[in-house]
């Protein structure tokens, strides 16, 4: 990998952060008025994907080139996961949309694109830990992992904004 193309793709992980930073800064500066805000019957569930998610990006970080096809295994199943906490998250979120206010469903449209752009940052590193060479992977490791932490913060930021949640108690 070029030193452009690992800088280009910093720079555009920085500003797909800065993004999602200030989206949250603006739902967050908006007050919801509504009783949408449902129970935190899967609190717990998220606090258990979420430490197993930690821990397979711990036992990411060990893996060396010739450890990619275990790596990528590990990795693909976090994404799956994160898959299906971005679905279950889109789904409650549209839950009673036609009783929401035009802000409130605008906020909401603004964090789920938010999270899907992070996701497709993560599904690039993941293409690019594919086809990573012994002398980039280290590199592209670390990129994947980078995108996997900052997909996961916005995942709980996303459940607090929209729900009211916090799954960041482990």
């Amino acid at each position: 990998m070029s030193r452009i193309t690992t800088t280009t793709s910093r720079i555009r992980q920085i500003l797909l952060f800065a993004t999602i930073l200030s989206t949250f800064a603006l739902t967050s500066a908006c007050t919801d008025q509504s009783d949408d805000k449902q129970p935190a019957a899967d609190a717990t569930d998220a606090g258990e994907v979420k430490k197993e998610w930690s821990e397979a990006m711990e036992s990411l970080k060990a893996y060396s080139i010739t450890q990619r096809d275990e790596a990528l295994v590990k990795a693909e199943e976090t994404i799956d996961a994160m898959d299906k906490r971005i679905d279950e998250m889109e789904s409650r979120a549209s839950q009673g949309w036609q009783d929401l206010s035009a802000d409130i469903r605008q906020r909401r449209e603004a964090t789920l694109s938010a999270m899907q752009e992070q996701r497709e940052a993560l599904a690039e590193q993941y293409e690019q830990m594919k086809a990573s060479s012994s002398d980039t992977w280290d590199d592209v490791k670390k990129g994947f992992i980078d995108s996997y932490n900052t997909l996961s913060s916005s995942l709980d930021d996303a459940q607090s904004d929209l729900f009211g949640e916090d799954t960041k108690k482990e």
